[in-house]
């Protein structure tokens, strides 16, 4: 592994920040590697030193959050139930957050970062189930449901409860929950 000088580090954490702020107030696609150099100060050749492209960016956003996430799995007691309790709330925060909405459908048409996602699904499932020999297909099968789900409703203004708990089921059925599991885990989620 590579060594960096301590000031490489310093300017890593501010290309992460000041591109959060970015995603936050501009999109994915509106937030450039030049607006970062502009804001941080930076050369636009020292941003793309320490990340190739902007996806490179997001991908280390992504990481750092996904990273603390596995940890909070492998804590729960019940990690499918910790998953899927967090992809409800994330639809509900961003219910009225069009922001949110095209930065989450942007994650999931990016290449490298759709691939990361799958990854993260797939050690996510690895700690929670039984049958570990499936589970990045199944991550494969959970990320192409998601991305269908925000694709079909990027329009729409409300994520109800229903298209949600439909969702929610899907997933439970690529883990091979029985109709009775899903009930149950759904009682457990609402």
């Amino acid at each position: 592994m590579e060594k960096h000088s301590e000031k490489y580090y310093e300017n890593k954490e501010k290309i992460l920040d000041c591109f959060l702020t970015l995603l936050d107030h501009e999109g994915y696609n509106h937030a450039t590697i030049s607006q970062v150099s502009k804001i941080t100060g930076l050369s636009y050749g020292s941003i793309t030193n320490i990340f190739n492209t902007k996806e490179d960016i997001l991908l280390e956003v992504l990481k750092a959050n996904s990273e603390k996430y596995l940890v909070n799995i492998k804590k729960s007691e019940d990690p499918i139930f910790y998953f899927l309790k967090n992809i409800i709330i994330q639809f509900k925060k961003i219910e009225h957050d069009d922001n949110l909405k095209l930065l989450l459908l942007e994650q999931f048409s990016l290449p490298k970062t759709t691939a990361y996602l799958k990854e993260h699904i797939a050690h996510m499932l690895q700690d929670s189930l039984e049958d570990k020999h499936d589970c990045y297909f199944k991550a494969i099968a959970i990320v192409g449901i998601v991305r269908e789900y925000i694709n079909t409703e990027i329009n729409s203004l409300i994520y109800s409860d229903k298209k949600i708990n439909n969702l929610i089921e899907d997933i439970l059925l690529i883990c091979k929950y029985s109709d009775e599991m899903i009930e149950q885990m759904k009682l457990k989620l609402y």
